[in-house]
């Protein structure tokens, strides 16, 4: 449970999943998939805002965590991998956050650490970012198997609407430091 109404895709939630492969959602299915794919597609996950989405496995050396800062009406709920290896390279050490906004409906995926030697899977080069409506038919994807984050940079989503009557989220900016 989250402590206040998320909006996302025209839709409002009050909970959230989190999955250790470098995701979350508003419904549980498809979390635990590591293998990324392209998105926006059908298949699972759908609903889900995707950080860092890769074969992770925290299980080794990093933790998972949630929790709420702020107070009402600016409240934000931050989701942090820290220190979670890549499967593929254990010693590949990743920590980001997902951050949702209460009141803006904002998504921001900030990157402390995500560039570390291993040019293979660092900077987001297996990894999927971005975020997709829950029939996987509607995206916004900022990167697929890219290396396109470096340490210390952000990325925000809003659902403001880009033109009158939309309600499609977009990428408003990049930024780098602590936006």
């Amino acid at each position: 449970m989250i402590p206040f109404t998320f909006t996302y895709y025209s839709k409002p939630y009050n909970r959230v999943y989190v999955g250790s492969n470098g995701l979350l959602g508003f419904t549980q299915n498809g979390l635990y998939l590591g293998t990324n794919l392209k998105i926006p597609t059908t298949t699972w996950p759908n609903n889900a805002i995707y950080p860092y989405w890769d074969n992770l496995y925290p299980g080794t050396t990093g933790t998972v965590r949630i929790g709420i800062v702020g107070s009402a009406p600016n409240r934000k709920v931050v989701v942090s991998w820290v220190g979670v290896a890549s499967r593929y390279s254990l010693a590949t050490m990743l920590t980001f956050q997902a951050i949702l906004c209460e009141r803006s409906n904002d998504i921001i995926f900030q990157y402390q650490n995500v560039s570390p030697t291993s040019y293979a899977y660092g900077a987001g080069a297996q990894a999927t970012i971005g975020i997709e409506n829950e029939t996987g038919t509607e995206g916004c994807l900022f990167s697929y198997n890219t290396r396109s984050v470096s340490n210390g940079s952000a990325i925000r989503f809003t659902t403001q609407p880009v033109q009158t009557g939309s309600n499609l989220p977009y990428l408003r900016e990049r930024v780098l430091g602590n936006p």
